[in-house]
């Protein structure tokens, strides 16, 4: 069973690797994330497990990782959003999505790499037509702990978050200083 600590910890991996890797992208692009693409990209990277989890404690699924992991669903799930959000005229929401959806993937992927088992558990990729077989991929060899590795990619992203002013926190902060003195 899953403790409050490990989602804790299962949570904050998510959210640091999709904004490392967003923050990245959009300095890359010249331009530096807002608070609405933020907002956006945080709540996709957790959008897998918002789904998954609660049809595993329902008993639906026996697996946390299974309907909304599989790309089978999650590429219909982004099309839809970055259809929507070009409808709306607000692309860039539709790109923070894709985004931090897809970064969701390969955090959930990485603990086989640091474990030491030989092959990775991929089945939950093609979710419901492949379940109980991985597809064979080998996993190489790494110096690094998982536990180093995910510290170093938590400090690199509050690093980032830092320098790209603190988007959402410095936002709530100025719109409770504007209604003080407004």
């Amino acid at each position: 069973m899953h403790t409050l600590s490990h989602m804790a910890w299962g949570v904050s991996k998510h959210l640091a690797f999709g904004y490392l890797l967003y923050s990245i992208i959009h300095h890359w692009r010249g331009s530096s994330p807002d608070w609405n693409t933020v907002s956006v990209l945080l709540f996709a990277t957790i959008c897998p497990d918002l789904i998954d989890k609660p049809l595993v404690f329902s008993g639906f699924l026996n697996y946390g990782r299974g309907f909304a992991h599989s790309l089978l669903v999650a590429l219909p799930i982004i099309l839809f959003a970055l259809f929507l959000t070009r409808r709306l005229n607000r692309g860039e929401l539709g790109t923070a999505f894709a985004i931090g959806y897809l970064s969701h993937v390969p955090v959930d992927l990485y603990g086989p790499l640091l474990t030491g088992r030989t092959t990775m558990d991929t089945a939950f990729l093609f979710w419901p037509v492949l379940v109980e077989h991985s597809l064979g991929i080998q996993t190489p060899e790494f110096w690094l702990s998982r536990s180093v590795l995910f510290l170093i990619i938590l400090f690199s992203a509050f690093v980032l978050w830092l320098y790209d002013g603190m988007p959402i926190v410095a936002d709530i902060l100025r719109f409770l200083t504007d209604t003080r003195t407004g």
